[in-house]
C-alpha cells in the first residue's frame, strides 16, 4: 500500500493528493465545502459539502482513493444509523463507471458509492420495504453523477491536472 502524500491547497493541507484534488473538483463545480467538519456519528468525515446542485442539503462525504472494504462501509453504516444525515462514500474517479451513474454496492463497477441517509447503502431515495434485509432501507433507481454532486469528468481531469506544488 502507498503512503499518502500530504497536499496543499487552498492554505489547507490534505491528508493525501487524492483529496486535494477532490476539493479542487468541488471547486471546479461551485460547491462550497468544508474540510474535517466537526465529528458527527462517531466519524471524523471528509468533507461536508452543499454542492451547486443541491446547495439546500449538505452532505457529508467520506473521500478514499480506492474502494473500500465492506466491513469499513459496514462501520461506516452503524456509525451513521445513530445520527442519521445525509453521506456518501466517494472513491477514485467517478467516470471509470459504465454509464456515468450512481447505484449500490451490487454494482461494483461504480466508483461512486453511496450510503445515503441512516441505515442504507442502496442509494439515493424513500425508505421503503425490502424482502432481502426485513427492514425499512432506502432504495431507488440511479442518479446521474451531475445531479448528486454537481461535478462533470471535464472538471475532474482539470482538477487532476492542476499543480499544487505551484499554486
Amino acid at each position: 500500500m502507498r503512503k499518502s502524500i500530504p497536499t496543499e491547497y487552498r492554505e489547507i493541507v490534505f491528508d493525501s493528493k487524492s483529496e486535494a484534488v477532490f476539493a479542487r473538483t468541488l471547486d471546479l463545480s461551485g460547491a462550497e465545502w468544508k474540510y474535517h467538519p466537526p465529528e458527527h456519528g462517531n466519524h471524523r468525515w471528509d468533507f461536508l459539502v452543499a454542492s451547486s446542485t443541491r446547495p439546500d442539503k449538505p452532505t457529508l462525504i467520506e473521500y478514499k482513493p480506492a474502494m473500500p472494504t465492506n466491513t469499513y462501509v459496514d462501520n461506516l453504516v452503524m456509525k451513521m444509523s445513530v445520527d442519521p444525515r445525509e453521506s456518501i462514500v466517494v472513491w477514485g474517479n467517478p467516470w471509470e463507471g459504465i454509464d456515468k451513474s450512481i447505484d449500490g454496492p451490487q454494482e461494483c463497477c461504480y466508483r461512486v458509492y453511496p450510503i445515503y441517509c441512516s441505515h442504507g447503502k442502496y442509494g439515493w431515495g424513500d425508505f421503503i420495504r425490502l424482502g432481502d434485509n426485513g427492514g425499512d432501507w432506502p432504495t431507488s433507481t440511479r442518479h446521474q453523477t451531475w445531479a448528486v454532486l454537481g461535478i462533470t469528468e471535464e472538471m475532474v481531469q482539470e482538477a487532476m491536472r492542476y499543480r499544487f506544488d505551484l499554486a
